[in-house]
This record gives structure tokens, C-alpha cells and sequence, in this order.
């Protein structure tokens, strides 16, 4: 993703922070504010439930769930995916994504100016101003 994009330098929280190296596990911890807030955007893989389960939709191996649609009297009704809020609210009930779970969630999405969200359900565009979703017609 971070090569469609156009961009050099990736940062993969697993990777660049030592795992099994508490002392600077604890100091990268302390510096994630700055990673998050610096980034161009943080590419959210919040569909997946393990660190290798790549970005739903993205990766012909992980599909998204199809929309759900209705023929009623002529007329077609499609519902809608979640909003982001759904998705960061969803954490306790896990009926939207393992991603608002856990912990590290409320950092990113507070920290990052722009986030590229890849849910089971659609492609979201959140920065500071906007939310765009890939299955609405209008910005929220």
C-alpha cells in the first residue's frame, strides 16, 4: 500500500519497536506520539484479528463482507457500512473489528492526522477535517 501510495518509508509498530527488548520497547512506546503525529497517514488494518492478516479488500486473500442489498417495489436498498465511529465505539462488543479493541487504538486515532482504514466493509479516508467513505456518496 505504502508503494500505491507513492511513499519511501514505512513504520510497522512490530517490526520497528524491539519485542522482546523491554527497555526500548518502553522508550519507543514513549516516542509513538511523534511517529503517529509525523506520518503522512496511518494505514489501519482494523478487519484483521493477527498482526499478518493484511488490508482487507487490498489483498485478494482477505475479501471484504459483501453489502448487504434489498429489492423492495422496484426500488434497490443498500445498507450502509459502518462509520468510523461505529468502528472505534465497536471495541468491547467486537462486532466491528478486532482493531478498536485493543489498546494501542486510542492512540492512533488521536495522534494521527490522517488515517487510511481498511475495514471489512469499505475503505475510509479520516483526517482532521473530514471522514470519507468509500461506499458514501456524501463527506461527513
Amino acid at each position: 500500500m505504502v508503494k500505491k501510495l507513492g511513499l519511501r518509508y514505512l513504520w510497522v509498530d512490530a517490526i520497528c519497536i524491539q519485542q522482546d527488548d523491554a527497555a526500548d520497547k518502553s522508550l519507543q512506546i514513549l516516542r509513538m506520539h511523534s511517529v503517529y503525529f509525523n506520518a503522512v497517514a496511518t494505514i489501519v488494518a482494523a478487519a484483521g484479528d493477527q498482526a499478518d492478516a493484511g488490508l482487507c479488500g487490498a489483498d485478494p486473500r482477505y475479501p471484504r463482507r459483501p453489502q448487504i442489498v434489498a429489492e423492495a417495489q422496484g426500488f434497490r436498498f443498500i445498507a450502509a457500512s459502518p462509520s468510523f465511529l461505529d468502528i472505534v465505539h465497536s471495541g468491547a462488543r467486537k462486532s466491528v473489528t478486532p482493531w478498536a479493541s485493543r489498546a494501542w487504538t486510542y492512540q492512533e486515532y488521536r495522534l494521527s492526522r490522517r488515517m487510511l482504514i481498511f475495514s471489512q466493509d469499505n475503505v475510509i479516508w479520516k483526517c482532521r477535517s473530514s471522514e470519507l467513505y468509500e461506499d458514501w456518496a456524501g463527506e461527513v
